[in-house]
Protein backbone atom coordinates (compact mmCIF):
# COMPACT_ATOMS: atom_id res chain seq x y z
CA UNK A 1 0.00 0.00 0.00
CA UNK A 2 1.53 3.26 -1.03
CA UNK A 3 0.66 6.78 0.07
CA UNK A 4 -1.47 8.98 -2.18
CA UNK A 5 0.95 11.77 -1.39
CA UNK A 6 3.63 9.71 -3.12
CA UNK A 7 1.28 9.02 -6.01
CA UNK A 8 0.97 12.71 -6.79
CA UNK A 9 4.35 12.44 -8.49
CA UNK A 10 3.12 9.46 -10.50
CA UNK A 11 -0.05 11.29 -11.52
CA UNK A 12 2.07 14.15 -12.86
CA UNK A 13 4.22 11.72 -14.85
CA UNK A 14 3.65 11.13 -18.58
CA UNK A 15 0.80 8.75 -19.35
CA UNK A 16 -0.17 6.86 -22.49
CA UNK A 17 0.59 8.91 -25.57
CA UNK A 18 -2.39 9.19 -27.88
CA UNK A 19 -3.65 12.16 -29.79
CA UNK A 20 -7.23 11.91 -28.50
CA UNK A 21 -6.80 10.02 -25.21
CA UNK A 22 -5.96 11.72 -21.90
CA UNK A 23 -5.42 9.26 -19.06
CA UNK A 24 -2.97 8.35 -16.32
CA UNK A 25 -0.24 5.79 -16.67
CA UNK A 26 -0.72 2.34 -15.09
CA UNK A 27 1.44 3.20 -12.06
CA UNK A 28 -1.05 5.88 -11.00
CA UNK A 29 -4.08 3.59 -10.88
CA UNK A 30 -2.75 0.54 -9.03
CA UNK A 31 -4.86 -0.72 -6.13
CA UNK A 32 -3.17 -2.81 -3.45
CA UNK A 33 -6.02 -3.24 -0.96
CA UNK A 34 -9.81 -3.41 -1.27
CA UNK A 35 -12.26 -2.87 1.60
CA UNK A 36 -15.46 -4.93 1.34
CA UNK A 37 -18.64 -3.67 3.01
CA UNK A 38 -21.52 -5.76 4.29
CA UNK A 39 -24.85 -5.19 6.08
CA UNK A 40 -25.72 -1.55 5.40
CA UNK A 41 -27.77 0.10 8.16
CA UNK A 42 -28.53 3.47 9.76
CA UNK A 43 -27.41 4.55 13.21
CA UNK A 44 -29.16 7.34 15.11
CA UNK A 45 -26.83 9.33 17.36
CA UNK A 46 -28.47 11.64 19.88
CA UNK A 47 -26.89 14.98 20.68
CA UNK A 48 -25.92 15.96 24.22
CA UNK A 49 -28.14 19.07 24.16
CA UNK A 50 -31.41 20.12 22.52
CA UNK A 51 -31.17 23.76 23.63
CA UNK A 52 -31.13 26.56 21.11
CA UNK A 53 -28.35 29.12 21.44
CA UNK A 54 -25.85 26.46 22.57
CA UNK A 55 -23.52 23.67 21.40
CA UNK A 56 -24.64 20.13 20.63
CA UNK A 57 -22.03 17.36 20.34
CA UNK A 58 -22.44 14.04 18.52
CA UNK A 59 -19.90 11.31 19.23
CA UNK A 60 -19.42 8.69 16.51
CA UNK A 61 -17.99 5.51 18.02
CA UNK A 62 -14.52 4.24 17.16
CA UNK A 63 -15.80 0.92 15.82
CA UNK A 64 -18.16 2.11 13.08
CA UNK A 65 -17.69 2.06 9.32
CA UNK A 66 -19.42 5.35 8.46
CA UNK A 67 -20.92 6.81 5.32
CA UNK A 68 -23.03 9.95 4.92
CA UNK A 69 -24.53 11.81 7.87
CA UNK A 70 -27.87 13.67 8.05
CA UNK A 71 -28.89 16.04 10.85
CA UNK A 72 -32.63 15.85 11.59
CA UNK A 73 -34.48 18.12 14.01
CA UNK A 74 -38.12 18.70 14.92
CA UNK A 75 -39.49 22.01 16.19
CA UNK A 76 -42.91 22.55 17.81
CA UNK A 77 -44.79 25.85 17.70
CA UNK A 78 -47.19 25.66 20.70
CA UNK A 79 -50.81 26.69 20.30
CA UNK A 80 -50.39 29.06 23.26
CA UNK A 81 -47.66 31.05 21.45
CA UNK A 82 -48.73 30.86 17.79
CA UNK A 83 -47.05 33.95 16.34
CA UNK A 84 -44.02 32.19 14.84
CA UNK A 85 -43.06 32.14 11.15
CA UNK A 86 -40.05 31.33 9.02
CA UNK A 87 -39.08 30.97 5.40
CA UNK A 88 -37.76 27.79 3.79
CA UNK A 89 -34.41 26.30 4.78
CA UNK A 90 -34.64 27.49 8.40
CA UNK A 91 -32.40 24.69 9.76
CA UNK A 92 -29.51 25.97 7.63
CA UNK A 93 -30.16 29.46 9.03
CA UNK A 94 -30.26 28.07 12.58
CA UNK A 95 -26.75 26.59 12.36
CA UNK A 96 -24.24 29.13 13.61
CA UNK A 97 -21.23 26.81 13.34
CA UNK A 98 -20.33 23.29 12.27
CA UNK A 99 -17.08 21.82 13.55
CA UNK A 100 -15.77 18.27 13.26
CA UNK A 101 -12.67 16.62 14.67
CA UNK A 102 -11.63 13.44 12.98
CA UNK A 103 -9.66 11.52 15.60
CA UNK A 104 -7.19 14.29 16.44
CA UNK A 105 -7.04 18.06 16.37
CA UNK A 106 -4.61 17.92 13.46
CA UNK A 107 -7.49 16.59 11.31
CA UNK A 108 -10.31 19.06 11.93
CA UNK A 109 -12.58 21.34 9.91
CA UNK A 110 -12.50 25.00 10.98
CA UNK A 111 -15.94 26.24 11.88
CA UNK A 112 -18.32 26.97 9.00
CA UNK A 113 -21.90 28.21 9.27
CA UNK A 114 -25.17 26.94 7.88
CA UNK A 115 -24.88 29.30 4.92
CA UNK A 116 -21.64 27.63 3.77
CA UNK A 117 -23.23 24.20 4.32
CA UNK A 118 -26.23 25.19 2.19
CA UNK A 119 -24.05 26.51 -0.64
CA UNK A 120 -21.84 23.41 -0.57
CA UNK A 121 -24.86 21.09 -0.65
CA UNK A 122 -26.26 23.20 -3.48
CA UNK A 123 -23.31 22.75 -5.81
CA UNK A 124 -22.82 19.02 -5.20
CA UNK A 125 -26.53 18.12 -5.32
CA UNK A 126 -28.03 16.60 -8.43
CA UNK A 127 -29.52 19.25 -10.70
CA UNK A 128 -33.13 18.31 -9.94
CA UNK A 129 -32.47 18.31 -6.17
CA UNK A 130 -31.20 21.88 -5.81
CA UNK A 131 -34.60 23.17 -4.71
CA UNK A 132 -35.40 20.09 -2.69
CA UNK A 133 -32.43 20.29 -0.32
CA UNK A 134 -33.50 23.82 0.74
CA UNK A 135 -37.11 22.71 1.25
CA UNK A 136 -36.06 19.58 3.18
CA UNK A 137 -33.87 21.89 5.27
CA UNK A 138 -37.11 23.34 6.65
CA UNK A 139 -40.48 23.89 5.00
CA UNK A 140 -41.90 27.37 5.75
CA UNK A 141 -43.23 27.74 9.31
CA UNK A 142 -46.62 29.45 9.61
CA UNK A 143 -47.81 29.21 13.20
CA UNK A 144 -48.66 25.87 14.87
CA UNK A 145 -48.72 22.85 12.56
CA UNK A 146 -52.05 21.07 13.01
CA UNK A 147 -52.64 17.44 12.00
CA UNK A 148 -55.90 15.64 12.86
CA UNK A 149 -56.74 18.37 15.34
CA UNK A 150 -53.44 18.12 17.25
CA UNK A 151 -50.26 20.23 17.23
CA UNK A 152 -47.37 18.34 15.61
CA UNK A 153 -43.75 19.46 15.14
CA UNK A 154 -42.16 20.78 11.97
CA UNK A 155 -39.32 18.61 10.67
CA UNK A 156 -36.09 19.55 8.87
CA UNK A 157 -33.04 17.62 7.68
CA UNK A 158 -29.69 18.69 6.21
CA UNK A 159 -26.80 16.70 4.83
CA UNK A 160 -23.74 17.35 6.98
CA UNK A 161 -20.55 17.80 4.89
CA UNK A 162 -18.28 15.43 6.82
CA UNK A 163 -15.29 13.84 5.02
CA UNK A 164 -17.15 10.57 4.43
CA UNK A 165 -20.51 12.13 3.52
CA UNK A 166 -20.55 10.24 0.24
CA UNK A 167 -24.17 11.14 -0.47
CA UNK A 168 -23.04 14.69 -1.19
CA UNK A 169 -20.90 13.77 -4.18
CA UNK A 170 -23.52 12.62 -6.66
CA UNK A 171 -22.18 10.00 -9.02
CA UNK A 172 -18.70 10.23 -7.48
CA UNK A 173 -19.58 8.77 -4.10
CA UNK A 174 -16.82 8.37 -1.56
CA UNK A 175 -16.17 5.10 0.21
CA UNK A 176 -17.14 5.01 3.89
CA UNK A 177 -14.52 5.46 6.60
CA UNK A 178 -13.66 2.79 9.14
CA UNK A 179 -13.38 4.74 12.39
CA UNK A 180 -11.67 1.73 13.93
CA UNK A 181 -8.44 3.27 12.66
CA UNK A 182 -8.87 6.37 14.85
CA UNK A 183 -6.99 6.82 18.10
CA UNK A 184 -9.89 8.83 19.57
CA UNK A 185 -13.57 9.50 18.88
CA UNK A 186 -14.98 11.23 15.81
CA UNK A 187 -16.64 14.39 17.16
CA UNK A 188 -19.25 16.45 15.31
CA UNK A 189 -20.24 19.73 17.02
CA UNK A 190 -23.15 21.94 16.03
CA UNK A 191 -23.63 25.43 17.46
CA UNK A 192 -27.18 26.72 17.08
CA UNK A 193 -28.51 30.27 17.15
CA UNK A 194 -31.28 31.34 19.47
CA UNK A 195 -34.80 31.13 18.06
CA UNK A 196 -34.99 34.91 17.69
CA UNK A 197 -32.13 34.80 15.17
CA UNK A 198 -33.75 32.43 12.67
CA UNK A 199 -37.49 32.57 13.39
CA UNK A 200 -39.88 35.48 12.82
CA UNK A 201 -42.80 36.71 14.92
CA UNK A 202 -43.32 38.10 18.41
CA UNK A 203 -43.56 34.63 19.98
CA UNK A 204 -40.30 33.36 18.47
CA UNK A 205 -38.23 34.12 21.62
CA UNK A 206 -40.46 31.76 23.63
CA UNK A 207 -39.05 28.74 21.77
CA UNK A 208 -35.94 27.61 23.60
CA UNK A 209 -35.17 24.11 22.34
CA UNK A 210 -35.61 21.53 19.61
CA UNK A 211 -38.36 18.99 20.15
CA UNK A 212 -35.85 16.34 19.02
CA UNK A 213 -32.41 16.28 17.43
CA UNK A 214 -30.47 13.30 16.01
CA UNK A 215 -27.60 12.65 13.64
CA UNK A 216 -28.44 9.79 11.27
CA UNK A 217 -25.26 8.07 10.09
CA UNK A 218 -25.08 5.44 7.38
CA UNK A 219 -23.10 2.53 8.85
CA UNK A 220 -21.61 -0.64 7.44
CA UNK A 221 -20.55 -3.89 9.05
CA UNK A 222 -17.60 -5.63 7.46
CA UNK A 223 -18.21 -9.29 6.80
CA UNK A 224 -14.81 -9.83 8.42
CA UNK A 225 -12.93 -7.25 10.45
CA UNK A 226 -9.65 -8.30 8.87
CA UNK A 227 -10.95 -6.87 5.60
CA UNK A 228 -10.29 -3.39 6.96
CA UNK A 229 -7.09 -1.79 5.63
CA UNK A 230 -6.31 -0.67 9.18
CA UNK A 231 -5.24 -4.22 9.98
CA UNK A 232 -2.38 -3.72 7.56
CA UNK A 233 -1.63 -0.29 9.03
CA UNK A 234 -1.33 -1.76 12.51
CA UNK A 235 1.13 -4.36 11.28
CA UNK A 236 3.09 -1.78 9.28
CA UNK A 237 3.19 1.55 11.20
CA UNK A 238 5.29 3.16 8.48
CA UNK A 239 2.43 2.85 5.97
CA UNK A 240 -0.12 5.57 5.34
CA UNK A 241 -3.73 5.36 4.16
CA UNK A 242 -4.96 8.57 2.55
CA UNK A 243 -8.62 9.51 2.25
CA UNK A 244 -9.53 12.35 -0.19
CA UNK A 245 -12.38 14.75 0.55
CA UNK A 246 -13.57 18.31 -0.11
CA UNK A 247 -12.46 20.91 2.44
CA UNK A 248 -14.77 23.95 2.92
CA UNK A 249 -13.90 27.53 3.80
CA UNK A 250 -16.51 30.27 4.25
CA UNK A 251 -15.84 34.04 4.31
CA UNK A 252 -17.81 37.30 4.16
CA UNK A 253 -16.99 40.68 2.63
CA UNK A 254 -19.19 43.77 2.18
CA UNK A 255 -19.26 47.01 0.27
CA UNK A 256 -18.22 50.08 2.23
CA UNK A 257 -20.70 52.28 0.38
CA UNK A 258 -24.29 52.15 -0.86
CA UNK A 259 -24.65 50.38 -4.18
CA UNK A 260 -26.20 52.19 -7.14
CA UNK A 261 -27.54 50.89 -10.45
CA UNK A 262 -25.01 50.60 -13.28
CA UNK A 263 -22.21 51.25 -10.79
CA UNK A 264 -19.63 48.42 -10.65
CA UNK A 265 -18.53 47.49 -7.11
CA UNK A 266 -15.02 46.17 -6.48
CA UNK A 267 -14.22 43.91 -3.51
CA UNK A 268 -10.83 42.39 -2.68
CA UNK A 269 -10.61 39.20 -0.62
CA UNK A 270 -7.48 37.82 1.04
CA UNK A 271 -6.95 34.94 3.46
CA UNK A 272 -7.47 31.99 1.13
CA UNK A 273 -5.74 28.74 2.01
CA UNK A 274 -2.58 27.56 0.29
CA UNK A 275 -4.38 24.63 -1.30
CA UNK A 276 -5.81 23.37 -4.58
CA UNK A 277 -9.19 25.08 -5.19
CA UNK A 278 -11.92 22.91 -6.67
CA UNK A 279 -14.66 25.54 -6.75
CA UNK A 280 -15.35 29.13 -5.75
CA UNK A 281 -18.94 30.15 -4.94
CA UNK A 282 -20.42 33.50 -3.99
CA UNK A 283 -23.80 35.10 -3.37
CA UNK A 284 -24.53 38.84 -3.26
CA UNK A 285 -27.06 39.83 -0.58
CA UNK A 286 -28.48 43.30 0.16
CA UNK A 287 -27.86 44.41 3.74
CA UNK A 288 -31.60 44.77 4.25
CA UNK A 289 -31.94 41.00 3.80
CA UNK A 290 -28.72 39.97 5.56
CA UNK A 291 -29.93 41.70 8.74
CA UNK A 292 -33.29 42.15 10.44
CA UNK A 293 -35.25 44.43 8.17
CA UNK A 294 -38.57 44.81 9.99
CA UNK A 295 -39.98 44.31 13.48
CA UNK A 296 -40.04 40.74 14.82
CA UNK A 297 -38.15 39.49 11.75
CA UNK A 298 -35.19 37.21 11.16
CA UNK A 299 -32.59 37.70 8.40
CA UNK A 300 -33.49 36.44 4.93
CA UNK A 301 -30.13 34.73 4.66
CA UNK A 302 -30.53 33.20 1.21
CA UNK A 303 -32.39 36.06 -0.50
CA UNK A 304 -29.48 36.73 -2.85
CA UNK A 305 -29.50 39.33 -5.62
CA UNK A 306 -28.97 38.90 -9.33
CA UNK A 307 -25.93 40.46 -10.96
CA UNK A 308 -26.20 41.59 -14.55
CA UNK A 309 -22.41 41.65 -14.80
CA UNK A 310 -19.51 40.39 -12.71
CA UNK A 311 -15.85 39.51 -13.02
CA UNK A 312 -13.77 37.27 -10.74
CA UNK A 313 -9.98 37.46 -10.76
CA UNK A 314 -7.42 35.33 -8.93
CA UNK A 315 -4.07 37.09 -8.48
CA UNK A 316 -5.01 39.37 -11.37
CA UNK A 317 -5.96 36.56 -13.76
CA UNK A 318 -9.58 36.47 -14.94
CA UNK A 319 -11.39 33.31 -13.83
CA UNK A 320 -14.91 34.26 -14.87
CA UNK A 321 -16.44 37.23 -16.65
CA UNK A 322 -20.17 37.57 -17.27
CA UNK A 323 -22.08 40.37 -18.98
CA UNK A 324 -25.83 40.78 -19.53
CA UNK A 325 -26.97 37.35 -18.38
CA UNK A 326 -24.36 35.30 -20.23
CA UNK A 327 -23.61 33.38 -17.01
CA UNK A 328 -27.05 31.73 -16.87
CA UNK A 329 -26.76 30.61 -20.49
CA UNK A 330 -23.31 29.08 -20.05
CA UNK A 331 -24.35 27.33 -16.83
CA UNK A 332 -27.34 25.74 -18.59
CA UNK A 333 -25.12 24.66 -21.48
CA UNK A 334 -22.32 23.22 -19.32
CA UNK A 335 -24.06 21.81 -16.24
CA UNK A 336 -27.61 21.23 -17.44
CA UNK A 337 -29.18 23.64 -14.95
CA UNK A 338 -28.73 27.21 -13.85
CA UNK A 339 -27.28 27.32 -10.34
CA UNK A 340 -30.16 29.02 -8.57
CA UNK A 341 -32.61 27.91 -5.90
CA UNK A 342 -36.19 28.70 -4.93
CA UNK A 343 -36.48 30.58 -1.63
CA UNK A 344 -39.68 31.42 0.30
CA UNK A 345 -40.03 34.03 3.06
CA UNK A 346 -42.95 35.48 5.09
CA UNK A 347 -44.51 38.77 4.04
CA UNK A 348 -44.81 41.61 6.57
CA UNK A 349 -47.82 43.85 7.10
CA UNK A 350 -47.67 47.58 7.79
CA UNK A 351 -49.28 49.27 10.79
CA UNK A 352 -51.49 52.05 9.34
CA UNK A 353 -50.80 54.37 12.28
CA UNK A 354 -47.08 53.92 12.99
CA UNK A 355 -45.95 52.69 9.55
CA UNK A 356 -43.96 49.89 11.26
CA UNK A 357 -43.72 46.54 9.46
CA UNK A 358 -44.62 43.37 11.39
CA UNK A 359 -44.81 39.64 10.67
CA UNK A 360 -47.74 37.78 12.21
CA UNK A 361 -48.84 34.17 11.83
CA UNK A 362 -50.74 33.09 9.88
CA UNK A 363 -49.10 34.97 7.05
CA UNK A 364 -48.58 34.82 3.31
CA UNK A 365 -45.27 34.03 1.64
CA UNK A 366 -43.30 35.36 -1.30
CA UNK A 367 -40.86 33.32 -3.36
CA UNK A 368 -38.26 33.81 -6.05
CA UNK A 369 -35.33 32.04 -7.60
CA UNK A 370 -32.07 33.27 -6.09
CA UNK A 371 -28.75 32.82 -7.89
CA UNK A 372 -25.59 31.13 -6.65
CA UNK A 373 -22.56 32.06 -8.74
CA UNK A 374 -20.00 29.28 -9.13
CA UNK A 375 -16.61 28.93 -10.76
CA UNK A 376 -15.61 25.27 -10.95
CA UNK A 377 -11.90 24.64 -11.27
CA UNK A 378 -11.68 20.96 -12.02
CA UNK A 379 -14.72 19.67 -13.89
CA UNK A 380 -12.55 18.92 -16.92
CA UNK A 381 -8.90 17.95 -17.12
CA UNK A 382 -6.75 19.41 -19.84
CA UNK A 383 -3.08 18.99 -20.79
CA UNK A 384 -0.98 21.63 -19.04
CA UNK A 385 2.10 20.73 -21.06
CA UNK A 386 3.17 17.77 -23.15
CA UNK A 387 2.56 14.47 -21.38
CA UNK A 388 1.26 16.03 -18.16
CA UNK A 389 -2.09 16.98 -16.66
CA UNK A 390 -3.22 19.82 -14.41
CA UNK A 391 -6.68 20.64 -13.05
CA UNK A 392 -6.16 22.92 -10.04
CA UNK A 393 -4.42 26.19 -9.27
CA UNK A 394 -2.25 26.62 -6.20
CA UNK A 395 -0.59 29.84 -5.13
CA UNK A 396 1.16 30.52 -1.78
CA UNK A 397 -0.64 33.86 -1.54
CA UNK A 398 -4.01 34.14 -3.27
CA UNK A 399 -6.06 37.29 -3.73
CA UNK A 400 -9.58 37.25 -5.16
CA UNK A 401 -11.01 40.40 -6.74
CA UNK A 402 -14.73 40.58 -7.48
CA UNK A 403 -16.30 43.30 -9.61
CA UNK A 404 -20.10 43.14 -9.78
CA UNK A 405 -23.05 45.24 -10.99
CA UNK A 406 -26.50 44.54 -9.52
CA UNK A 407 -29.48 43.90 -11.78
CA UNK A 408 -31.93 46.72 -12.37
CA UNK A 409 -34.71 45.13 -10.28
CA UNK A 410 -32.56 44.66 -7.15
CA UNK A 411 -32.53 47.08 -4.16
CA UNK A 412 -30.26 50.10 -4.61
CA UNK A 413 -28.98 52.69 -2.16
CA UNK A 414 -27.94 50.07 0.45
CA UNK A 415 -24.67 48.19 1.16
CA UNK A 416 -24.30 44.62 -0.06
CA UNK A 417 -22.77 41.57 1.59
CA UNK A 418 -20.87 38.97 -0.45
CA UNK A 419 -20.80 35.48 1.03
CA UNK A 420 -17.97 33.27 -0.26
CA UNK A 421 -17.54 29.50 -0.11
CA UNK A 422 -14.24 27.96 -1.22
CA UNK A 423 -13.91 24.22 -1.79
CA UNK A 424 -10.42 22.71 -1.77
CA UNK A 425 -8.90 19.35 -2.57
CA UNK A 426 -7.76 17.72 0.68
CA UNK A 427 -6.65 14.46 2.26
CA UNK A 428 -6.88 12.88 5.70
CA UNK A 429 -3.87 10.64 6.26
CA UNK A 430 -4.06 7.68 8.66
CA UNK A 431 -0.74 6.46 10.02
CA UNK A 432 0.25 4.72 13.27
CA UNK A 433 -3.16 5.47 14.85
CA UNK A 434 -2.91 9.22 14.14
CA UNK A 435 -4.80 11.37 11.61
CA UNK A 436 -3.36 14.35 9.76
CA UNK A 437 -4.98 16.84 7.41
CA UNK A 438 -3.01 17.37 4.17
CA UNK A 439 -3.81 20.16 1.71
Amino acid sequence: MSSLVEKQLQIAAPGFHSENVLWYGPEAVKVDDVEVNHLVSRTQISGNSSNLGSNCDFIIGSSEVCGYAVLTVTLTVPAATPNVCSGSGWLYTAISQLYWQFGSQSAAQPMIDGWAMCDFNHIVAAHKARDQHVWIGGEPINGPKILNGAVVPYRASVLVPLPQSSMLYGHHKLLPIDTGGLSSAFIVRMTFKSARDFLTGSDAPSISQWTSIVLNVETFELSQRNQSPYQMLRLNPQMSLDYPFSYIQGMTTWTQNNVAYNSPQILVLNGLLNADPLAIMFTVVPQMYAQQNFTNSSPLAYRSARCKAFEVRMNGQILEKVDNGLGAITEIAESGSALDRKIMWPNPWVDAVTGIQYVTAPCTFSSRRCPVYVWQASIKRAPAFEGNMMNTRRAPSTQITLTFTIDDDEPAGVPYYVRWVFIYNSIIAFQAGATTLIM
